[in-house]
């Protein structure tokens, strides 16, 4: 992975949008492979997971990041839509 973990992050979210599943969870996952606790990669795999059709893995991951960051409104309302 090259380039630092925001700008990583950054290129993930961006293919997210463009809904290019694939490559952003590939992204999301070597981001939280170096930094297991990296919360918005956590939360947004977990929207990803989500929109794949993995309703149980998407909560478990979105709940991972609520857990690491319990004051950030935006986890728990993708938290309450995965429910």
């Amino acid at each position: 992975m090259t380039g630092s973990v925001a700008e990583q992050f950054e290129q993930a979210v961006a293919f997210h949008r463009q809904g290019r599943l694939a490559q952003a969870r590939k992204l999301y996952e070597a981001l939280l492979a170096v930094d297991p606790g990296h919360v918005p990669a956590l939360n947004f795999l977990g929207v990803l997971t989500g929109q794949i059709g993995d309703p149980l893995r998407s909560v478990e991951l979105i709940s991972q990041a609520a857990a690491l960051d319990p004051g950030q409104p935006g986890i728990h309302s993708n938290l309450a839509l995965a429910l």
